[in-house]
C-alpha cells in the first residue's frame, strides 16, 4: 500500500479544487434559443433550370441546389426546417445529413452556419406539369417567418427569369412557349418582335415592361396569346394571375396585331404622351378580357383600337386619365358582373388633371369613338369628364348603355348612336360576344374608317355591323 504524507495529500486537494471549475464549464450546456430568433441565407430562391421533359430513365431529376444558413444570434438556435408541400412536394430536401419533408430539432450553434442540399422530383412521365412548379422552405418559431423560395421549370419551353432584352430580339417559336418568371424588359432601343402563334405564360406577378418597341405580328388563324402560367382548366378565365404589358415613358412604334391578352391586373398599360408618331400603341385584332382591374390603362398616353374586344374586367375596360388620344374604330367594350362586382362606369375617359406630390399632369385631349358597342349590366356604361381646352372629340354609330339625361343628350346629337338597347349578344356568360341576327348592331356603323374584316377575319361587306364581329 501506497502511504502519502500530510502535505503531498494537501497539494493534491488543492489542486482539485483548483481545476474543478474547468471540468464544470466543460460540461456545462451552452444556451440554446427555441424561438424569438433571426436567420438569413444565402439566396432567398433556389432556381432549377433544367428542362424536365428531355430527361432521360435513369438521369437524375435535377442538378441540386444548396442553401447556406447562417446564425447570427450569440447563442445557439433550434428550429423545425420543412418543405411547404409537405410528403407531396416535387422537391427533396437534406438538412445537415438528414433527409425528408419535415427535419425537427435542427441545432445551428452560436455564430455558425449549415447546409441544407435540394433536388426537384417533377413528375416526368406527365407531359402537363405546370410551366413553372414552385415550393418554399420554411423555417419555424423564427422572429419574421422568412422562407426560401423554390423554383423549377416543369416543361419543355423558353423561360426568361429577370431577363433584359437588347438589341433586336426575335420570338418566333409557335412550337414551344415562352414562360416569363418576375419580369422582362424591352431596354430602350431594343425591339421585340414576337411572330404568329406564338404563346406567352407569365408567372403570378410577373409583367413585361417595355421601354423600347413591341411588335406582335399575329393573324387571325393564328394568334399570339399572353395569359398567366396556370394550366389547370379551373384558371382558364381566372384574372389577377400576372400584371400585365406595361408600355413606359419613352417607348415608341408599338404594334399589337391578332393577338389574346387575358387573366392579368391590367391588359394594356400606357404611359404618357408619345415621343414620336400619333400613338404610343396600335392595336389590330386584339382582345383584352378578364383582368381585375382594367383593360386598358392609358395615362395621358395615345392609342388606336380596330376590331378588338376588351371585356369583363374588373373595374374598367378603358380607364383614360390626364388627356390622351383615344381613337377606337369597331371595338366592343363590354362587362358583366359573372365574375366582379362592379358598380362603376366601365368606359372612362378624362382630361381632368392629375395631381401627384408637387407636380400637375394633363395633356391635351382628343377622342373619335366610331361604331363601337359600350354596353354591360350598369345604368351607364361610360363617363366622360372633359375641361377646357378640349381637342376633337367623336362619338358616332356607336351602341352604348346610357341612362343619364345628360349623357344621352350629348350622345342623342345627330351622331347617329343606339342608346339604351341590348346589343344582343349570343352568350356573354360564356364570353361569346359575336352579335345574333336581330341584334340592332347589324349595318348600324358607317364607313369613315373602312374596315375590311372583322376580328376574326369575317368579311365586312356594304354598311359595316357595330363592333369587333361582323355577322
Amino acid at each position: 500500500m501506497v502511504k502519502f504524507n500530510r502535505l503531498g495529500a494537501l497539494i493534491i486537494i488543492t489542486v482539485v479544487f483548483l481545476l474543478m471549475p474547468l471540468f464544470w464549464g466543460g460540461c456545462k450546456k451552452e444556451k440554446v434559443l427555441a424561438s424569438n430568433f433571426s436567420l438569413s441565407f444565402s439566396a432567398d430562391t433556389l432556381m432549377f433550370d433544367t428542362v424536365f421533359t428531355k430527361m432521360g430513365n435513369g438521369n437524375p431529376p435535377s442538378m441540386y441546389q444548396y442553401l447556406i444558413v447562417y446564425n447570427h444570434e450569440d447563442y445557439a438556435i433550434t428550429t423545425r426546417v420543412r418543405l411547404g408541400g409537405g410528403g407531396t412536394s416535387p422537391f427533396r430536401m437534406n438538412v445537415d445529413g438528414r433527409s425528408g419533408p419535415v427535419v425537427d430539432k435542427v441545432v445551428i450553434r452560436a455564430k455558425d452556419s449549415l447546409f441544407i442540399f435540394v433536388e426537384a422530383y417533377p413528375d416526368q412521365t406527365n407531359q402537363n406539369n405546370p410551366l413553372v412548379i414552385t415550393d418554399s422552405i420554411l423555417f419555424d418559431n423564427t422572429n419574421d417567418l422568412k422562407n426560401v423560395k423554390l423554383v423549377c421549370w416543369g416543361q419543355d419551353a423558353h423561360y426568361l427569369y429577370d431577363s433584359v432584352l437588347t438589341g433586336n430580339v426575335k420570338w418566333n417559336d409557335y412550337l414551344k412557349p415562352y414562360v416569363i418568371y418576375n419580369s422582362v424588359l424591352v431596354s430602350p432601343g431594343a425591339t421585340l418582335t414576337i411572330g404568329r402563334g406564338v404563346h406567352i405564360y407569365s408567372h403570378n406577378n410577373s409583367k413585361i415592361f417595355v421601354q423600347g418597341t413591341l411588335k406582335v405580328q399575329g393573324d387571325t388563324n393564328a394568334k399570339v396569346v399572353f395569359e398567366g402560367d396556370r394550366l389547370q382548366n379551373s384558371y382558364r378565365n381566372e384574372s389577377n394571375q400576372w400584371r400585365g404589358i406595361r408600355f413606359m415613358v419613352g417607348s415608341t412604334g408599338n404594334t399589337i396585331k391578332n393577338a389574346i391578352i387575358k387573366n392579368a391586373t391590367i391588359g394594356v398599360e400606357i404611359d404618357s404622351i408619345p415621343i414620336s408618331g400619333k400613338y404610343n400603341v396600335t392595336l389590330e385584332g386584339v382582345e383584352i378580357r378578364n383582368h381585375s382591374l382594367a383593360g386598358i390603362y392609358c395615362f395621358m398616353g395615345s392609342v388606336q383600337a380596330t376590331n378588338c374586344l376588351v371585356a369583363n374586367c374588373g373595374q374598367y375596360t378603358l380607364a383614360g386619365l390626364a388627356g390622351g388620344t383615344y381613337d377606337f374604330y369597331n371595338c366592343t367594350f363590354a362587362s358583366y358582373n359573372t365574375m366582379f362586382n362592379r358598380k362603376n362606369e366601365q368606359f372612362g375617359i378624362s382630361n381632368k388633371e392629375v395631381v401627384a406630390g408637387s407636380i400637375s399632369y394633363k395633356a391635351p385631349l382628343s377622342f373619335d369613338i366610331e361604331n363601337c358597342v359600350i354596353y354591360g349590366d350598369q345604368d351607364d356604361e361610360i363617363i366622360l369628364v372633359t375641361e377646357l381646352p378640349v381637342g376633337s372629340t367623336t362619338i358616332s354609330n356607336c351602341l352604348i348603355k346610357a341612362k343619364n339625361s345628360a349623357l344621352i343628350t350629348l350622345l342623342s346629337s345627330g351622331q347617329n348612336n343606339i342608346l339604351d338597347k341590348e346589343p344582343e349578344f349570343v352568350d356573354y356568360v360564356n364570353y361569346n360576344f359575336n352579335i345574333s341576327k336581330t341584334s340592332p348592331c347589324i349595318e348600324a356603323g358607317n364607313n369613315n374608317h373602312p374596315i375590311t374584316y372583322d376580328i376574326n377575319g369575317k368579311h365586312r361587306i356594304n354598311l359595316p355591323d357595330i363592333g369587333c364581329y361582323e355577322y
